[in-house]
């Protein structure tokens, strides 16, 4: 290689980068002193004529002190060959680094890493302002603790004047010793990037101590880098962030990372009680969305031993007491078994999400729904597998058969009464899957609008109920009514 002159400190360092710079240059001269030292001259070397194989000729002035002159191998002064050249701040001859002279004979800026420094075991401690020179022979790898506070991000690059000669690759290790982020050189020889807005592991750090470790690229031999670290205070404040798909439930545009109030119900996530489900003074009633399906119920199971007539057929057994006109309200307790609040983020209402168990089982679910007018509808159940359903005390729809969920699979004519209904089905499981698909079409178009609630006879307003006063809001307790 010939450079025309070293790469000196006067690349602009990022205030959101990490850097490992490789020091190197290009161009004509001095060129780094690589080869076999102990070459014999050549012939004809010193007779002042520039002869094949020879880089220069100066006769009796070709000297191995002189700065810039030509050597007495009729070589071209050169990085490496002890002599302090033009282009050069120093030059100790050494191919490896640490000794205050780079090897591309510059003056070394920061301290120098200390082997053994292999591994996250044998870690050596970032020094004071995050800057480390170092070396990798092939096959080394050097690695760096430093101590990260809650939501710091990480960024960086690796650089070089004349591109990536040596290429370096960048290894991010989390508190637990887990690869997290990994920069590799880029495509056409470029360089490795770390950056916390494409890497989700370098931004919302954990409060803990963090590793990066380099080596060179396959192997590769690294003669000298420069490490510079440095991290950011809140990832929050990172432009261009691109977040996974359902990281912001609440669809208020921000991330749950960076959201105050997760499930916007108007109570901070440090002081709510379920952060991700909404139960605050600012959560708004539950309508049906164009697709109809109702998604909220109240459930209690699993209940089990009770006989039926045909396999799939839910029991005549009425565990409620009397299932027809049945109640209930969160947290309430039947055999020792509590009504939960059951959510789900689809249209399938899939009992095996909580409850489980022997086979031949059977789960209650209930709502109230609210209607603006007294209509006639038709309720449509896909269950898995029997269901009975009753509306208002009434039994609508007893179903035997065994079968998984399917769209609207049985349908039955009702009628929803103006203001508040009370919705109860119970869904036997003969095996496999557990679950149903519940709705109500007018004219086999899904009804929207409806109000769901699961309280009775009135909107769902929990504001931060803790029945059992474990601090978790019964909204999300898995056990409202305590254990």
């Amino acid at each position: 290689m010939h450079p025309t002159s070293p790469l000196v400190a006067s690349l602009r360092w990022s205030l959101l980068s990490l850097m490992v710079v490789l020091l190197g240059a290009c161009g004509t001269e001095p060129v780094i002193d690589d080869d076999d030292d102990d070459l014999a001259p050549l012939e004809g070397c010193g007779d002042g004529v520039v002869e094949e194989l020879e880089e220069c000729d100066e006769g009796a002035a070709n000297s191995d002190s002189a700065a810039n002159a030509c050597r007495s191998d009729c070589r071209l002064p050169r990085c490496g060959d002890f002599v302090v050249d033009s282009g050069e701040e120093c030059d100790l001859g050494g191919y490896w680094g640490g000794t205050g002279c780079s090897p591309l004979c510059v003056f070394e800026a920061g301290p120098w890493e200390t082997e053994l420094n292999d591994t996250l075991q044998t870690a050596q401690t970032l020094p004071e302002g995050g800057v480390v020179q170092g070396s990798l022979p092939p096959g080394d790898r050097d690695c760096f603790g430093f101590g990260v506070e809650l939501d710091n991000w990480l960024g960086g690059d690796v650089l070089a004047e004349s591109g990536c000669p040596e290429a370096v690759q960048l290894e991010l290790f989390d508190p637990a010793g887990n690869l997290v982020a990994l920069a590799t050189p880029g495509e056409g020889g470029g360089c490795a990037q770390l950056d916390p807005v494409v890497h989700e592991g370098a931004r919302f750090m954990q409060l803990g101590s963090w590793g990066v470790c380099l080596s060179g690229f396959l192997g590769q031999t690294v003669p000298d880098y420069r490490l510079e670290l440095e991290l950011g205070e809140d990832s929050c404040s990172l432009e261009g962030l691109v977040f996974p798909i359902n990281s912001d439930p609440d669809g208020d545009g921000l991330n749950n990372d960076c959201d105050p109030d997760d499930d916007n119900d108007g109570i901070l996530d440090g002081q709510d009680n379920c952060p991700e489900v909404p139960n605050g003074p600012n959560m708004d009633p539950v309508f049906t969305d164009s697709s109809g399906w109702i998604k909220d119920w109240l459930t209690v199971g699993e209940f089990v031993g009770a006989d039926t007539t045909e396999s799939c057929r839910a029991s005549e057994f009425n565990f409620l007491g009397d299932d027809a006109l049945a109640t209930a309200s969160l947290g309430d307790l039947v055999d020792g078994l509590p009504w939960l609040m059951f959510r789900s983020d689809n249209r399938r209402i899939n009992f095996l999400d909580y409850y489980g168990g022997p086979t031949d089982r059977e789960v209650y679910a209930l709502v109230w729904v609210r209607s603006d007018t007294t209509r006639e509808l038709t309720l449509a159940i896909g269950p898995d597998d029997g269901a009975r359903i009753w509306v208002n005390g009434d039994v609508i729809d007893d179903i035997s058969g065994c079968q998984g969920t399917n769209v609207d699979q049985f349908q039955s004519d009702v009628t929803l009464l103006e203001g508040w209904n009370r919705v109860l089905v119970k869904v036997r499981d003969h095996g496999g899957g557990w679950g149903m698909l519940f709705r109500f079409l007018d004219q086999d178009v899904p009804v929207e609008g409806l109000e769901v609630s699961l309280i009775e006879n009135q909107s769902w307003l929990d504001d931060q109920g803790d029945l059992d006063g474990d601090g978790v809001g019964d909204a999300c307790d898995e056990t409202p009514g305590g254990s």
